[in-house]
């Protein structure tokens, strides 16, 4: 009982603790954030590879890949262990994340993307947004930009509100910390599994797969039902087809991944 009474354990201090407010200083959050995250973990941050393993899936060698949000390109680094001669690029709004990234040997530009006018340059092969849209106040629109910058994946991971930890603190009197690092303003944006799922449905978006990132890994619970047992969610999205009049098919004409 002891490998479930222990995390068991720990999710319930979880409820108990208060939304993070740690302040950092300096002009540019983002640079202050990942300094601070870079001096906790200086090699690869600790959820890379397991987004590398999760990407890998759909990814094939020679094929190009910009990361939005690439931050330190740790996860980059992993995906090119994972996938032979793979073309990496990255983009991010942090200086300090970018330098670190080129210095992986990745080509990484600075990018925007709470800019209106920020652009998203095409002609890659899969686009990925990890953890950076519920950064972001219109989603919408850079998930409509990167969509149109992928020739054929868009792949999106965001915290999953409607993990089974999130509704306990609520019903606590807390609100749902889903995943934020340093202060709760951190993320803008909130997404259960079926709100992603009608949200991608609205932006004309097909949901080819599902994966969960986190998942709870007592009795496999994370995997047989992510959308309650994942703290967070990764999709891979592309152009949902049209019909012969243009018109986007119907969501119950697409396929669906299962929970």
């Amino acid at each position: 009982m002891a490998p479930v009474l222990t995390p068991l354990r720990h999710s319930l201090d979880r409820l108990r603790r208060p939304l993070p407010l740690t302040e950092l200083a300096g002009d540019s959050f983002y640079d202050a954030y990942w300094q601070r995250r870079l001096d906790l973990e200086p090699d690869i941050v600790t959820t890379a590879p397991g987004r590398a393993r999760i990407v890998a899936e759909f990814v094939q060698p020679g094929w190009s890949v910009l990361d939005l949000g690439c931050g330190d390109g740790s996860f980059l680094e992993c995906l090119r262990r994972a996938v032979p001669d793979l073309q990496a690029h990255g983009a991010d709004v942090s200086d300090t994340a970018l330098a670190r990234a080129r210095a992986r040997g990745i080509e990484a530009f600075p990018l925007d993307l709470t800019e209106p006018d920020a652009e998203v340059p095409g002609g890659y092969d899969v686009v990925t947004a990890l953890e950076v849209i519920e950064h972001v106040p219109d989603a919408e629109a850079v998930v409509r930009k990167a969509a149109a910058a992928a020739r054929r994946y868009l792949i999106v991971s965001v915290p999953n509100l409607g993990f089974v930890e999130s509704r306990a603190r609520l019903l606590a009197g807390r609100g749902p910390n889903t995943n934020v690092v340093h202060h709760v303003r951190e993320h803008l944006r909130q997404w259960t599994v079926r709100d992603f799922r009608e949200w991608a449905d609205h932006l004309g978006l097909e949901i080819a797969a599902e994966r969960p990132t986190r998942p709870v890994a007592a009795f496999g619970l994370g995997h047989r039902m992510p959308s309650l047992f994942s703290s967070g969610m990764l999709y891979v999205l592309k152009t949902a087809p049209t019909s012969p009049a243009g018109r986007t098919r119907p969501r119950s004409a697409r396929a669906r991944a299962p929970s």
